[in-house]
C-alpha cells in the first residue's frame, strides 16, 4: 500500500489492477485517468524467486496478469 499512498498524497501517476482501483479509490480519492494516447502498449515482466511460487498471491497475480488482461484496464467512469 506504500505506493498508493504516494499516489495519494502527490501528484505522481501509478499504475494499479482496475480492481483494486475500484476497492482503493472511494477512501483514497485517486483517480483514473485515459493513457492510451500518452503511452504505446508496454510488456509488464516479472521476477520473482521460485521459493515465491509457493505464495497464493503471487500467483494469483500472475494468474490475472497473463489471462485476463481485459479485466486489469481500468473503467472510466464517464459521468460529467
Amino acid at each position: 500500500m506504500t505506493i498508493l499512498n504516494m499516489i495519494n498524497k502527490t501528484d505522481l501517476i501509478g499504475f494499479l489492477p482496475s480492481y483494486l482501483y475500484d476497492f482503493i479509490s472511494p477512501t483514497m480519492q485517486l483517480h483514473a485517468i485515459n493513457i492510451d494516447n500518452l503511452f504505446p502498449d508496454i510488456t509488464i515482466y516479472i521476477n520473482y524467486h521460485h521459493a515465491s511460487s509457493q505464495n497464493h498471491f503471487l500467483t494469483e497475480l500472475i494468474t490475472i496478469l497473463m489471462n485476463d488482461r481485459e479485466a486489469s484496464r481500468p473503467k472510466f467512469n464517464h459521468s460529467e
